[in-house]
Order: C-alpha cells, then sequence, then structure tokens
C-alpha cells in the first residue's frame, strides 16, 4: 500500500505544483563554471559505471562541475515527485516511456530539439522518434531493451535438463523447475508475477494493460489474468520460486537476486539488467525469449530509458552537450557497456560488439533474435499507466501472494479500480 499512496503524492505534485514550468523560456548560456545536477535510477553496477563516466567528462570539461543523485528505483518516482514539487527538477533526469504523459501534461520536459548543443545527428531514427511527443522531442533513447528469461546453463546441466528455448511453454518451465528442485536444491525460477510478466502474458492472449480508447481494461476476459496469478501461486506452493517477500526484496536490484547468486537456475528481466548480474555471477547468463505459447505475439522491443531535460533547468546548452557525450563517445560507452541497453548510435554499437566481454556479446545476439521473434509495442499510455500498474504489483498481486485475496477477487476489485482511475 505504501507504492500507492506514493505514487499519488506523484500524481497530486504533478497536477498542483508546476505551473511555473509551463512556458518557461529557454535559458541563456550562463559563462564561467557551472554545476549540472544529473538524476538516475539503478543498482549498484550502473552507478558504478556512470560515476566514472561522469568523472571523465568532467576531466575534459573542467568547467563543469556534475552534482549525481542516483536512487533505486522504488525510491526514484518520490524522489522526481518531492523536487517537482518544489520547481527543482535535476538539469538531465532518467525517464521511461510511460511516465511521459505525466511529465508532459505539465510541461516538465524541455524540448531537446530547441537545444542548440544537442545533435541527434548518428542516432537511430527510431530512437529519435520514440521520444517525441506532439511533435517535441521530450526524451532521448539510451538503449534497446527486451525482456529475456536468463538461465544458468550449469544448474541446468547438473539437473540433466535441456535448455529453454524458442519452442518452451510455461507447462515446460514448470517440469523444469520441479527437476531442478529435486536435482540441484534451488528454486527454479527467481519470481513471477511482476507487472512485466503480467504484460507480455496479456500480450501473448491478444490482450493489452488498456482498452484502445485508454478508458478501460486491454482484455476482456478476467480469466487470462487470474489463470496468470494462479499460475504464479503455483509456483510458490510448490517452492518453485523463492518466497515473496524475498521477490519483492529484489525487484529492481538484480545483482543481488537469488539468481545472481547462483540460487536458482531462471530469471526474468531486462536485457540491459543481465549485465548487472554478470558483475555477481561472474559467469555467463544464457539468453532466451520468455515461454509460449503465443510468445512471438507476446515479446516486444521497447526503449530501455531516456534522458530528458528539465524544463526549468537553466544549463540546457550544457545538458545538451553532455548528452551527446554520454551517447556518441566511444570511451564512454566502452566504460557504460550497454548497461542501459544496446546503444542506440551504430558507430558505438558496432564497435561495442568488436570488444564485448562474453556477456555482452551474449546480450547483443539475444537482441537480434528477441527483435525477430516479436511485435511491435503499443505506445499510446495514459496519465495513469504507472499508478495503475503500481496498483497491480504492489496491492493485487501481493495480496494474492500472501493468500488475503483469490485471484478471482483480486482481478475483479483491480479491473473496477483501473477503470474508476482512467474515467476520473
Amino acid at each position: 500500500m505504501k507504492k500507492i499512496v506514493l505514487v499519488s503524492i506523484l500524481i497530486l505534485a504533478l497536477s498542483t505544483h508546476f505551473v511555473l514550468a509551463e512556458g518557461q523560456e529557454e535559458s541563456s548560456v550562463p559563462t564561467g563554471p557551472v554545476t549540472l545536477r544529473i538524476l538516475w535510477w539503478g543498482g549498484q553496477a550502473r552507478h558504478d559505471k556512470t560515476l566514472k563516466v561522469l568523472d571523465m567528462y568532467q576531466q575534459s570539461n573542467p568547467d563543469v562541475k556534475i552534482e549525481p543523485t542516483y536512487l533505486g528505483w522504488g525510491e526514484y518516482w518520490d524522489k522526481i515527485a518531492v523536487y517537482a514539487a518544489a520547481g527543482d527538477l535535476p538539469d538531465i533526469f532518467q525517464n521511461v516511456i510511460n511516465r511521459f504523459p505525466q511529465l508532459d501534461e505539465k510541461n516538465l520536459m524541455a524540448d531537446l530539439s530547441a537545444i542548440q548543443s544537442f545533435s541527434t545527428a548518428g542516432i537511430d531514427d527510431t530512437a529519435v522518434s520514440i521520444g517525441k511527443i506532439g511533435g517535441r522531442l521530450v526524451g532521448i533513447n539510451l538503449g534497446v531493451n527486451a525482456l529475456t528469461m536468463g538461465y544458468n546453463d550449469g544448474i541446468f546441466d547438473q539437473a540433466g535438463v535441456a535448455y529453454p528455448g524458442l519452442k518452451w511453454t510455461w507447462d515446460d518451465m514448470r517440469a523444469a523447475s520441479v527437476k531442478i528442485k529435486n536435482a540441484a536444491g534451488v528454486y527454479g525460477v527467481d519470481g513471477l508475477g511482476t507487472d512485466n510478466d503480467m504484460l507480455y502474458y496479456l500480450r501473448t492472449q491478444g490482450a493489452e494493460w488498456f482498452s484502445a480508447d485508454l478508458k478501460g481494461p486491454g482484455w476482456s476476459n478476467d480469466k487470462i489474468m487470474v489463470d496468470f496469478l494462479k499460475n504464479c501461486l503455483d509456483f510458490q506452493d510448490n517452492g518453485l520460486v523463492p518466497p515473496v517477500e524475498v521477490v519483492i526484496e529484489f525487484y529492481s536490484n538484480e545483482e543481488n537476486t537469488p539468481f545472481a547468486r547462483d540460487e536458482s537456475a531462471m530469471k526474468i528481466m531486462w536485457s540491459n539488467k543481465v549485465v548487472s548480474v554478470y558483475k555477481t555471477r561472474q559467469a555467463v547468463t544464457k539468453l532466451t525469449v520468455l515461454p509460449g505459447p503465443n510468445n512471438e505475439k507476446g515479446m516486444y522491443m521497447r526503449p530501455s530509458m531516456f534522458f530528458s531535460v528539465a524544463q526549468t533547468s537553466q544549463l540546457k546548452e550544457q545538458a545538451g552537450k553532455f548528452l551527446n557525450y554520454f551517447l556518441k563517445d566511444i570511451e564512454a560507452n566502452k566504460v557504460l557497456a550497454a548497461d542501459r541497453g544496446v546503444p542506440v548510435v551504430p558507430t558505438v554499437r558496432e564497435t561495442l560488439k568488436q570488444t564485448a566481454d562474453p556477456q555482452n556479446a551474449e546480450i547483443y545476439d539475444y537482441i537480434s533474435f528477441a527483435g525477430q521473434h516479436s511485435s511491435d509495442m503499443s505506445t499510446r499510455f495514459p496519465t495513469a499507466e504507472q499508478e495503475i500498474r503500481d496498483l497491480y504489483q504492489y496491492n493485487y498481486f501481493q495480496r494474492v501472494m500472501y493468500k488475503q485475496m483469490t485471484p478471482e477477487a483480486a482481478v475483479k476489485e483491480f479491473r473496477e479500480q483501473m477503470t474508476i482511475i482512467l474515467n476520473q
């Protein structure tokens, strides 16, 4: 319930406190040393890499001091709400596409195309267009991403189980998990049931989170969602996944999950998160698509995340110059090592592929494979999209897993609450 309250704080802040940001004039370029504030979320591996790149930038730009703030995903949007309520968003902040409607509604993101120091030259056209709302470039895509099912081939070998692949089903995953638990003494899967897992499953059934008019659920039969929650309960009740409190603890901390510690054989995660797991495991995580049937309908390629520049920033030109460096500098991207997704600048991407360590080589190969077995993602989101996904993940999913509600009751109530929120 804490997450729902905090998301409500964000919505209240976005609704009531940002009139000053609207109609803000583009700032002139200050002279002399400046302090550029940058905010992002991630795990420790991302923090370490990003901080190193910030040091590199400051060494070559002694007139710029960078003030970083970095958090986990769970704290990040609460911090954004606080900054925004005070009219004090950092100059550059990490962003996701499903937050765009909320932030754009009050004009909190600057138009990057109006920043003279920033250039989209050399960036994939699709990576640029995906960051636009109403012709304004409100965020620049930092990488291409896809959900993946990572697996520990050593545990599979120990248990004598065939590796997963394109033709795998949820039943195959369960059968393999039982054999792995009995033969290797570890969990089959690191956890099931996040909002991303549910969206994938909905898509395999020809559904989505939201209806075409964004006024209601994107599924017509509640049985779809009920069946998936029952599947999650079955895995938990049979000890094939860690207890729900462990799953919750590591929602956005992949490098410390049971899978990263070789205590489970499989993990569903975003492809850019695999690098963090590699840092802990010191072994290559093999990657494949999620189970089917209909996994090609469920799979989709998406922008991993964006950098946006605050409309209130007085350092837009300096921010634009930094974004050019972050996206296009070869040495910086060797350090970043595709942590935010496969790079969107072809020259960077090709260089990194040639020098990739075994894990990143696996990621590049997987992205190419997944792209051939995916369907288009929806890019239309209601303003309350994240609120609704959080309502599922931090409320109804957890209540089902803690046996406080049946799947049927949870889905019925979730549908009702979702419809109310979308029509407010």
